[in-house]
């Protein structure tokens, strides 16, 4: 039943999305750009994920992926993704290059600070989890928001720690953003 229902969620509201960059975050993290033909598709609220559909051995896969990217830059979307064996995380690692095409559900979710407006926020993040919390930090940053932003960011190395350069340099020209 959840397998129709994610088959249905990606038919209702699905758009072709084409690979325009892939980008090697770390050892086995990569982030996947895309567009689309539709580029009013990328209206989202910051944290917002997709339903990426794969076909792989014949089979259709579904797999959910946060943005990484952020809703003040709709020319793009970006997925930041793990290689952690599972189907789809695989093959996007092994097989996708620019300019494959992948169908995908509009962006949806609630996990955005836009449900939770304040003047503060602790964001915290592990690994691959960055990604609705870097999708939250760009639409501040691109907005000139001053908002008190204390980003703490766990890995199991200091090649692992992903955005580190992007966070760096946001946390230099804004003193309230600041990153541990």
């Amino acid at each position: 039943a959840l397998r129709d229902a994610a088959d249905l969620l990606i038919d209702a509201s699905s758009e072709l999305l084409e690979c325009t960059m892939v980008l090697d975050d770390s050892a086995d993290v990569k982030t996947f750009c895309f567009q689309t033909a539709q580029a009013s598709w990328f209206h989202y609220a910051p944290g917002q994920f997709i339903t990426i559909e794969a076909q792989i051995d014949g089979k259709t896969h579904t797999r959910c992926y946060t943005l990484s990217s952020s809703p003040s830059r709709p020319l793009c979307a970006t997925i930041t993704v793990k290689a952690t064996g599972g189907p789809v995380s695989s093959w996007l690692h092994q097989h996708l290059k620019v300019g494959d095409t992948l169908r995908a559900s509009a962006p949806s979710g609630i996990f955005s600070f836009h449900h939770h407006p304040a003047h503060k926020y602790l964001f915290l993040a592990g690994g691959v989890g960055i990604t609705p919390l870097m999708s939250m930090t760009r639409w501040l940053f691109d907005l000139g928001a001053r908002t008190d932003v204390c980003f703490i960011q766990c890995a199991r190395t200091p090649e692992d720690l992903l955005f580190r350069t992007e966070l760096e340099a946001i946390s230099g020209r804004l003193p309230e953003f600041r990153i541990a």
